[in-house]
């Protein structure tokens, strides 16, 4: 089959691609940069586009049977609220028109569990309720919205895919944690009794495979091509974990004993991290904390996924301890961790 991929450079992409080749289909990937570890071969053509212009996306190989958009930008300090409009939200205005255009039936949206924000203590399912909490969660709620819509009255089958926090060989986002433990500097915010929910990467891209159609999906079959309500999947590991287990198995894998029995309580640590923030403004240097890793590492977020496991039959098969052997051992390979 043909594919035409947004954000195929990234962590979760890059992966996808590899997977998608491998089986034999054909692949025109958008990319804002090529990356040195990207596959290659005779049937991935790489096209430099600007997302945000459609004139440009129309260039970019609609000669497809399926579009996957993937595109995002990660958060960081300092990004104005537009890039995250323009990345999440335009992008996916654009990609659609480009669909409808040139009569492309199948539209694979990947999304977040963050649109639905911090959920309690009881996993959430993918009716909600909805609560994001800062700009990257909203713009990616706000383009499920948009496509949801747009393909409710136009013969493009979407699925939107949710996934929770996504660890494993070649992700960079989780890096500074890894080192910060390693380094024996990292300390808990509060307790670390809230949970996570983190999947491994390959069980993602396994979950990602079954959501396609015809010949390339591995699980159920689509409906046929028309308008139809959206599929959405919650893709999330096999239980939650507390913060403070994520911690130290991950401390385990890099050869510590446990962690520090130091922690920060809630309030400093907010107040460290609008500080932090404040000097980054003046600095430009990434901060070691701030508000939104203080949220990250003191609310819960624990998904529902019975939906996936019985439309799809999937189910996650790499549990936490040896998912994050593989990541530590991908981190020692390319040098990122003594």
């Amino acid at each position: 089959m043909r594919f035409l991929v947004t954000g195929g450079s990234g962590f979760i992409g890059s992966h996808l691609l590899r997977r998608l080749a491998g089986n034999g289909h054909s692949l025109s990937v958008v990319v804002n940069r090529r990356q040195p570890e990207l596959p290659e071969g005779g049937s991935i053509k790489y096209l430099k586009v600007d997302l945000e212009d459609p004139t440009a996306l129309r260039g970019a190989g609609f000669k497809t049977d399926v579009a996957i958009n993937m595109a995002g930008l990660l958060r960081k300090p300092g990004i104005p609220d537009e890039a995250y409009w323009k990345v999440h939200y335009e992008s996916t205005k654009h990609l659609l028109e480009e669909c409808t255009r040139f009569k492309v039936r199948y539209l694979m949206l990947v999304s977040t569990t963050g649109v639905y924000g911090a959920t309690g203590r009881t996993p959430r399912g993918e009716e909600g309720p909805y609560g994001p909490t800062d700009i990257y969660e909203k713009t990616k709620l706000e383009a499920e919205r948009y496509a949801r819509e747009y393909c409710s009255g136009e013969a493009i089958n979407l699925t939107v895919v949710r996934p929770a926090l996504v660890y494993g060989p070649g992700d960079l986002h989780l890096l500074a944690l890894f080192k910060g433990i390693q380094k024996g500097y990292f300390r808990m915010v509060g307790d670390g009794s809230n949970l996570l929910h983190p999947i491994f990467i390959d069980d993602l891209i396994d979950g990602m495979m079954r959501c396609l159609p015809g010949e390339a999906a591995q699980g159920a079959a689509l409906p046929p091509p028309g308008p139809t309500a959206a599929r959405v999947f919650n893709f999330a590991g096999e239980r939650p974990v507390t913060f403070r287990e994520f911690c130290e198995t991950i401390a385990r894998a890099l050869g510590r004993r446990g962690m520090p029995k130091g922690t920060i309580p809630v309030g400093l640590a907010n107040m460290m991290g609008a500080a932090l923030e404040t000097v980054h403004k003046v600095t430009r240097l990434r901060p070691p904390l701030t508000r939104e890793t203080v949220r990250f590492m003191t609310s819960d977020r624990a998904y529902d996924t019975k939906h996936a496991r019985q439309t799809l039959g999937w189910k996650p098969q790499v549990g936490l301890e040896p998912g994050i052997a593989s990541a530590v051992a991908w981190y020692r390979e390319k040098g990122l961790l003594n």
